[in-house]
């Protein structure tokens, strides 16, 4: 929370500032450099539980190639339906253009500062406004492009069948990293020499069942002996089948 670099408390704070404003209902999507760790600490600490379900969390495009790939399966902003071709730069691109105004600031009084700052955004969104209708058209533009080029790269592949191998991803990467022994080999040879020894046996039962099988006078009198001898030779063979197929699977994990 309180580490050198990006500072969530300044997330939540403006987080909290813009909620206040809004209807309850609204839900708003978040595009941010450490969006995956704000939403992280949410789930983790349980608190302000009032947001989940109100918030949806992206990591901008700049920074999200950075990211760990588990990150950018659930946080990327390409990877998703919600954002469209909103790449969460717009901070960057308003900065970019207030930028030129660091070095006289730095030596203005406070109040000097925040009315130039004021007067510089209000020129930029005054100078946008003129060419919004080419930039909306420019977007549009854009999407069909898109389109048309996934469709070309798609041909007769399904796309229901190309979702469902990436939700697989994300289920199947998103695993929690299975815990690793430094003895874990050693008990595995234990238990594969044990599984054997129990194999050894089921055969050894396997013959003596059989023997004692062909040592019956068939008659009456040994059906019910027979019967039960086929009994314990059925199951005795069916143990020895998953033996072997522990024995088998063990040793391939090897």
């Amino acid at each position: 929370m309180r580490t050198a670099g990006e500072k969530q408390f300044y997330a939540f704070a403006l987080l909290d500032a813009l909620l206040s404003e809004l209807l309850g209902h609204w839900r708003i999507g978040l595009l941010y450099d450490i969006a995956c760790q704000i939403h992280h600490s949410l789930l983790k600490w349980d608190f302000i539980p009032e947001w989940e379900g109100r918030i949806e969390f992206g990591v901008s495009v700049f920074h999200a190639y950075s990211h760990q790939w588990t990150c950018q399966l659930w946080y990327h902003p390409r990877k998703s339906e919600k954002w469209g071709l909103s790449d969460g730069e717009g901070c960057e691109r308003f900065w970019s253009q207030l930028k030129r105004l660091i070095p006289g600031l730095r030596v203005t009084g406070y109040h000097c500062r925040l009315f130039i700052l004021d007067i510089q955004a209000e020129h930029i969104t005054k100078s946008k406004l003129v060419t919004v209708g080419q930039w909306l058209k420019d977007q549009v533009n854009t999407a069909r492009r898109r389109i048309a080029e996934g469709e070309e790269v798609l041909h007769e592949r399904s796309v229901h069948s190309l979702l469902k191998q990436f939700k697989d991803q994300r289920a199947f990467q998103s695993k929690p990293v299975v815990h690793q022994s430094k003895n874990s080999g050693a008990a595995l040879i234990d238990r594969i020499l044990a599984l054997q020894n129990t194999e050894a046996s089921l055969k050894e039962r396997l013959k003596e069942l059989s023997a004692e099988l062909e040592g019956l006078v068939q008659n009456s009198d040994t059906w019910a002996l027979q019967d039960e001898i086929n009994d314990s030779v059925a199951q005795t063979r069916c143990s020895l089948a998953r033996v072997e197929g522990d024995i088998k699977k063990r040793t391939e994990d090897l």
